[in-house]
Order: structure tokens, then sequence, then C-alpha cells
């Protein structure tokens, strides 16, 4: 691999240089009050999700005691077993409420930046140079706080070629007849998914990209799971594991 992780993050920064950041609030498109009284409000409906996700955290076992863990939103979605397991968590999210919700539902004390990622992940990276990294349920949201989000998520990839990250977010979601939602399965895959599997699945006519298909560098396994959010809305969402060694040549995923 050309440069090193100073030059990956310069790289990075010089590519979002003068883009707008999002702003911490309370109220916003994606987290704050109103995700968590849906989340809490749903938690029983999440609970299969909640459990995938668990099943999948427990498979990532980085070397490594520190963790960057980057819009838990309160963690909702994450478990507690997970959240004990590292020596020092760094959280950076935009919601305010985040490290209290934290503290109360994982009695997690965590160092916390509430700051848009985009700007602070880089600075993070400096500061905690061994930790993991992960997305907690965020990039497939990006839209809703920024305008370029797909700029964004195209260089994350190249910013973090040198860790060992993980992500799940959002890669497609619907109106879907409740039957079929609670039917919904897991599934796992080397490719990303696809329309032609979505159609092949019959669960509805028109579902909404999230824009996450490049998040991941190829290669990646990828594994899916089905979250019934609220009502009738479906999720897919896409969660997959990089080693660093996973990030060697992304010359052709520019």
């Amino acid at each position: 691999m050309v440069g090193d992780a100073d030059s990956d993050i310069k790289h990075y920064e010089l590519a979002l240089a003068g883009t707008r950041p999002a702003r911490p609030g309370y109220v916003r498109q994606s987290g704050g009050l109103r995700w968590h009284f849906r989340a809490f409000a749903g938690r029983n409906r999440h609970a299969v999700f909640r459990n995938c996700v668990a099943d999948w955290l427990n498979t990532w076992r980085p070397p490594t005691t520190g963790l960057i863990l980057v819009g838990p939103s309160g963690g909702w979605c994450l478990p507690t077993e997970f959240l004990a397991r590292w020596a020092h968590v760094l959280v950076i999210d935009l919601d305010p409420l985040s490290p209290l919700l934290l503290r109360l539902r994982h009695g997690l004390r965590a160092e916390t930046r509430c700051a848009d990622f985009v700007e602070e992940l880089p600075r993070a990276l400096v500061d905690c140079p061994t930790h993991a990294v992960l997305f907690a349920n965020l990039l497939g949201q990006l839209s809703l706080e920024r305008d370029d989000h797909e700029h964004v998520r195209a260089r994350l990839k190249h910013l973090l070629a040198r860790r060992h990250w993980a992500s799940f977010h959002d890669r497609y979601s619907a109106d879907v007849e409740p039957a079929l939602a609670i039917a919904a399965r897991p599934m796992s895959d080397a490719a990303p998914m696809t329309p032609t599997v979505l159609q092949r699945l019959a669960m509805a006519r028109e579902w909404v990209d999230h824009g996450t298909e490049r998040v991941l560098p190829p290669g990646v396994s990828r594994d899916y799971f089905p979250w019934r959010i609220v009502g009738r809305r479906f999720h897919w969402v896409e969660a997959g594991i990089v080693k660093p060694e996973d990030g060697l040549d992304l010359s052709h995923d520019a």
C-alpha cells in the first residue's frame, strides 16, 4: 500500500475541504428525540433486529481494546455485552442525549465528542491510533444530514484502510406487508444486495436505495438483517466487518 495513515487522513480532509458540517441538536432528521421515542416505543418489534446485530458483533474480535463508536444515538441497537468489552470507548455523535442514554441503558461511561463525525473522525484516528471503529446504523441516514453524503461514504474506506472497522447501515427500505416483514430472515452474501435480489424476494414493488452499496470494500462479506422499524416500514440493514488487509488495494474503487 502506498502512503501511510497520516497521508490517508490528509487526503480525506482535502477531499472534503469546504463542506458544511452537520450541527448537534436534540431534534434532527436522523437521531434525536424523535428517534429515541420511536426506539423506546418499538423496542419489542425491534428485538429480532437487535438480536441479529448482537450475534454479528459477537463475531467481530479485532486485536485492540479501544473502540471509536460513531453515531450510536443512545445505543438502542447495541448490546451491553459488546460495549463492556472495551477498555476505552470514544463516542462521536451529533445527539447531545447519547452520552446520558449510553450510561443509563448500558452503564457505559465513554469519552464523548458531540460533533459531526465527518470532521471529527480524522482527529479521533490520530488521538486513538490503535482503536477499532464501528459505525452504528448511521451511514444509511447520511443523506438526511449532509448534501455531500455520496462523497463522504465513498471516501471512508480509504480513510480507514489501515484500521479494523465495521458498519451496519440501511441498505434498502420500503413499505411491506406485516406478514412478509415478519417472515423475512437474515441473509449473507459476498456481493452487495441488488434490485435483482429484491425482486426475487417479492416483498415490495418500490424500494428506497440508501446509497450504501459502496461503503464496504469489494470482496468483504456482507450480512443483511431484516428490521421492522415502525408500522409497515421495513429496512434491509447491511453489515460488514473490514480488516486492514481488505483495504490494501482500493485503486479500482476510488
